[in-house]
């Protein structure tokens, strides 16, 4: 990753690649284990979106294509497919049997279309 960040010249590469691994594996694992699963899911989509558009369609599409034929390349590109799958994590959220819902149900917390809402009590 290091060899690649440099290549494509972002400044302090050393910093971003382990910057961008620990990202990738932190909330990678909080997406699997279903906790915060939103959040994570729209970090790991900024991660791949600046993979893509820095590295992957420069230099795996080739030029000159037209339109079609552009994306015929672009949907081989296993990043496309990533991105599918989190749009949905960031539309759906965790599921009823997620960490988030245990976690709201635990502390009398209010969920709202899959999302965790505090409501003020009333005394």
């Amino acid at each position: 990753m290091l060899k690649t960040i440099t290549n494509i010249g972002f400044p302090y590469p050393q910093f971003t690649a382990n910057f961008t691994a620990s990202n990738e594996a932190i909330f990678g694992l909080l997406l699997a284990i279903d906790l915060y699963t939103r959040f994570s899911a729209i970090v790991l989509n900024v991660i791949l979106f600046t993979a893509l558009f820095t590295f992957d369609i420069p230099n795996h599409i080739p030029k000159g294509l037209d339109i079609f034929t552009w994306y015929s390349y672009f949907l081989y590109l296993p990043q496309t497919l990533y991105i599918l799958f989190l749009f949905i994590s960031m539309t759906t959220g965790g599921g009823p049997a997620s960490l988030d819902a245990l976690i709201c149900k635990n502390n009398n917390i209010v969920r709202l279309r899959r999302a965790c809402i505090v409501l003020p009590t009333v005394k």
